[in-house]
């Protein structure tokens, strides 16, 4: 009877563990979800982390965003809803590309230009071909989604 109760245990433990494995395989894209950017006949793609601000963010596409430039180092945008910040570091120094939040504004701010460490910044996810929305002048929108 142990045997045999023993056997099923194991079984049962097997399936559990290949049924994670599976789910483990379809929800892995390193830890990262693609979007893809679209503006003034342009498209960029880039990556947001799998962080609860960046989920929260991707809750919030597809959307539309008015950006414009701010300081000549990065283009912001306003969320419809903001950010909560839970679980986030005390903020980081974004690099050319970073996709980042700002607590205090609400706003979200894509750097063309590498910047010093700054306070309430969310790190996102980045963008690959900078330039295109670098080059970009006033204000413009930008329609974002997340690539299947």
């Amino acid at each position: 009877m142990l045997k045999k109760l023993l056997k099923k245990s194991i079984f049962v433990l097997g399936f559990i563990i290949l049924f994670q494995i599976i789910i483990l395989a379809q929800n892995n894209t390193g830890g990262k979800t693609m979007i893809k950017m679209t503006f003034a006949g342009n498209e960029i793609y880039g990556e947001i982390l799998n962080t609860q601000s960046g989920k929260e963010f991707l809750s919030q596409l597809p959307a539309t965003f008015k950006f414009e430039d701010y300081n000549s180092t990065e283009k912001i945008s306003y969320l419809p809803t903001k950010l909560s910040g839970q679980g986030e570091p005390e903020g980081f120094t974004p690099k050319r590309g970073d996709i980042s939040y700002y607590m205090p504004w609400g706003n979200l701010a894509i750097f063309y230009r590498d910047f010093r460490y700054s306070r309430s910044l969310i790190k996102l996810g980045t963008l690959n071909d900078i330039d295109k929305l670098a080059n970009m002048r006033g204000s413009f929108d930008v329609r974002i989604e997340i690539v299947d």
